[in-house]
């Protein structure tokens, strides 16, 4: 049994000896370090460095693939101002021109002779009638034929241009008659000179205003009571610049007449007190006062107004 355990001992220390490194001759046989050197032998970095087998940049580099600016640039797809510049598409603002008559040799013109101006202005403006830019091509008749600036002349040129494209019909046989007035006021014609021109528009009268059987039965019963009512609501509001608007509804309600009427009645006053209040605040029946009132046009416009006949 002892020999059995020294045999298995020697055994063991013998293997243990050729799997720590063995003989020299073993050594020898294996391959020796000289004959590939440390640094030819396959370095680590060369077998297959990491940079070299497929580089992150060189694969396919972000770059490289389709850059961003090469693909379709936003500024290049479809440029604002390059697709329909602003300029282009929208047309100048046309400027409106206005007081071009309000100059010295204009006005002194005007005043000479309107109705010249007028019947010119329809001269040359029906002589471009064809013309799709009757205002520009009738502007220089009008200019030479009266002496008026260009744009003064266009002006006057511009109703007659109103006139043929909106109101022919109404127009072509009479331009006093009150259907071709009508359209004129109705399609802007008239409004347009005003401001072109800078020409205070007149003021239309007021007529008839007393003729209704109403305001005929309150008058013919007791006329003085109405003049002693609108006097007395003309004189409540002498303080006030608008003395008809401020005083026709005391007017009205005190004498039971239309407001038309009622306006008439104190309009008469109002002009008095504008005009001739020194000669008529004492006696408004005295002869100085009812000169003052013809003179300054008040009996006129009350007659005319009220469509009342006048008193002998």
């Amino acid at each position: 049994m002892k020999k059995f355990l020294v045999v298995a001992a020697v055994l063991a220390l013998g293997l243990y000896s050729v799997g720590c490194g063995g003989s020299d001759e073993e050594k020898d046989t294996t391959t020796p370090t000289d004959t590939v050197a440390g640094d030819t032998t396959v370095p680590t970095d060369d077998t297959v460095p990491a940079d070299d087998t497929v580089p992150a940049d060189d694969t396919v580099p972000a770059d490289d693939i389709v850059p961003a600016d090469d693909i379709v640039p936003a500024d290049d797809t479809v440029p604002a101002d390059d697709t329909v510049p602003a300029d282009d598409t929208v047309p100048e603002e046309v400027v409106t021109v206005t007081d071009a008559c309000q100059n010295a040799g204009d006005l002194a013109i005007v005043q000479a002779d309107a109705d010249a101006i007028s019947a010119k202005a329809k001269e040359c403006g029906m002589g471009c009638i064809a013309e799709p830019d009757i205002v520009g091509c009738a502007t220089p008749c009008v200019e030479e034929g009266t002496g008026l600036t260009a744009g003064c002349s266009s002006c006057y040129v511009g109703i007659i241009a109103c006139t043929i494209a909106n109101c022919i019909a109404e127009c072509v046989a009479d331009a006093e008659a009150p259907a071709c007035k009508t359209c004129q006021v109705e399609k802007g014609c008239y409004a347009a000179f005003y401001e072109c021109s800078g020409f205070e528009a007149p003021v239309e009268p007021v007529v008839d205003q007393c003729t209704n059987e109403a305001d005929l039965a309150i008058l013919q019963a007791d006329t003085q009571a109405v003049k002693d009512k609108a006097k007395e609501c003309g004189m409540g509001c002498i303080a006030e610049p608008d003395i008809v608007g401020c005083a026709t509804p005391c007017v009205e309600e005190g004498t039971g007449l239309t407001a038309g009427c009622s306006a008439c009645w104190v309009g008469i006053i109002g002009c008095t007190i504008t005009n001739c209040i020194a000669e008529c605040v004492a006696d408004a029946e005295a002869p100085a006062c009812k000169t003052c009132q013809d003179e300054k046009g008040c009996t006129e416009a009350f007659y005319t107004c009220s469509g009342l006949p006048k008193e002998e």
